[in-house]
């Protein structure tokens, strides 16, 4: 299963990467902005996404999961630093399958990652 990471730290995005991969999923690709995803979603084709909050570019992770669920409708996992309530609940209006706070541990992430898996196989399932 593909999963695309949305991360600005190049440091984080790879320790995503070698967690995910040594757990068998395949990183299409990671990417800084919002505005880069957008431009490359069509292609990519992610089964699920994870995205930082706070991006390089003019958009932040919460407008892009907005502009995915419209066009895409593939499950997002958030992670973020930012951990107050506003955009907590900024972030819960794009219906995500989760919102983990940095720091996080690689099983939980790894969890999230395949209850989000499982959204997109059963979203595919209602497809067709």
């Amino acid at each position: 299963k593909k999963v695309l990471i949305i991360e600005d730290e190049l440091v984080i995005a790879l320790d995503i990467k070698y967690s995910l991969e040594s757990q068998g999923f395949e990183v299409c690709d990671f990417i800084s902005s919002a505005e880069e995803a957008l431009t490359r979603l069509d292609n990519i084709k992610p089964d699920i996404i994870v995205i930082d909050i706070v991006l390089e570019g003019m958009m932040d992770g919460i407008e892009l999961a907005e502009i995915i669920n419209e066009k895409y409708q593939i499950p997002i996992i958030y992670i973020t630093a930012l951990d107050d309530k506003k955009t907590y609940q900024d972030a819960q209006k794009t219906r995500p399958i989760c919102f983990l706070v940095k720091p996080y541990g690689d099983k939980e992430l790894l969890s999230w990652v395949n209850v989000a898996l499982e959204q997109s196989e059963k979203q595919k399932i209602k497809k067709n």
